[in-house]
């Protein structure tokens, strides 16, 4: 492939480079992440507010989390669907800097988020006396605040000092080409650095700490389970930190699980400059891109407050018929990180 000096360089799908029938299958998958991404988390913002299920201060980061990936639905939406019928970039050079720049920020504010998601639970479970005091909503709101003001001012350096970008017609999107030597430091120092080596042990750590507490205590209050209500009470509260745990230990592996490819994808190929089968580069690449909804499905099968609240959000525009009047009646847990 070209990498002269310019900043962009296009290529474009040739007609016999894909059979028919995979590049309507193609078209259709990005149609639906596309339209997922959006549709799901205009949903999830809508809801979080009305998850009283939740603590407040996970439903602030849930919501920093939900923004981010609707940036990444929305340029999906705008810029995927068009280039997946059309089978070539319609956007020019502002368009393919535009589209990497919106998604590497958005990329840099969900990993943020999720790491703050993680601390969060972390001091709340191991500091429950100091937690009130030491993480209130101001200080979370001025955290997110400066996490979303940092990435944002990044957009004008990622514009102008980035390595060449190309329209990779395998991968139907974007993305930079590091080969080169000037470059290729900034991949494996820095974009590796800051989306695999620091996030990945910090978060391994933390959640496997706080599953490991957590069980300990139910241990312990189950010995103690028959001696008072009071116990039961506080073994229920257990069990509900333990289930909101998982639920964004699921949320987090989800969402590195979608990125973990393109970048080792990404890693394999300019290290090496082997070419990577078509097939891998488009699983890749829009795995990356679907992790935008992915979040908010994963959420909705593993919490059960936001579940309930789902439903009741989406049936209170049903008409009477179609309504089920259950979920109304089903009790909600409050999992409070206040003690």
């Amino acid at each position: 492939m070209d990498t002269n000096n310019t900043n962009v360089s296009m290529t474009t799908v040739q007609p016999n480079t894909i059979s028919t029938s995979l590049f309507i299958l193609r078209a259709i998958f990005i149609l639906f992440t596309g339209t997922a991404g959006v549709v799901c988390n205009l949903l999830s913002l809508r809801v979080l507010p009305r998850t009283t299920s939740l603590p407040e201060n996970n439903r602030i980061l849930l919501m920093s989390l939900g923004s981010a990936d609707l940036g990444i639905g929305v340029m999906t939406f705008v810029l995927g669907i068009p280039t997946a019928v059309s089978g070539e970039w319609l956007f020019g050079t502002a368009g393919c800097k535009s589209a990497y720049v919106l998604t590497s920020v958005c990329f840099s504010v969900s990993i943020m988020t999720l790491i703050c998601l993680n601390l969060d639970q972390y001091v709340a479970i191991t500091r429950p006396l100091h937690y009130p005091m030491l993480v209130t909503r101001k200080r979370l709101l001025i955290v997110v605040a400066l996490l979303w003001l940092s990435q944002l001012s990044s957009p004008a350096v990622l514009y102008y000092f980035h390595p060449p970008i190309h329209f990779y017609s395998h991968r139907v999107f974007c993305v930079p080409d590091w080969t080169h030597p000037a470059y290729l430091w900034m991949l494996l120092g820095l974009a590796c650095t800051f989306t695999i080596f620091v996030p990945v042990p910090i978060m391994s750590f933390t959640y496997g700490r706080l599953i490991c507490i957590t069980r300990t205590q139910l241990k312990a209050m189950r010995k103690l389970n028959a001696l008072s209500k009071q116990n039961q009470e506080k073994s229920n509260v257990i069990k509900g930190e333990l289930k909101a745990i998982l639920s964004f230990v699921a949320v987090t592996v989800t969402y590195l699980a979608s990125w973990m490819p393109f970048m080792l994808t990404m890693v394999y190929y300019n290290v090496t400059q082997e070419e990577v089968p078509a097939w891998v580069q488009f699983t890749s690449t829009w795995t990356a891109l679907s992790s935008s909804w992915w979040d908010v499905t994963t959420l909705i099968a593993t919490n059960r407050g936001f579940r309930i609240s789902t439903k009741r959000y989406i049936q209170s525009y049903l008409p009477e018929r179609f309504r089920d009047r259950r979920v109304n009646t089903i009790p909600l847990t409050v999992t409070s990180n206040v003690p």
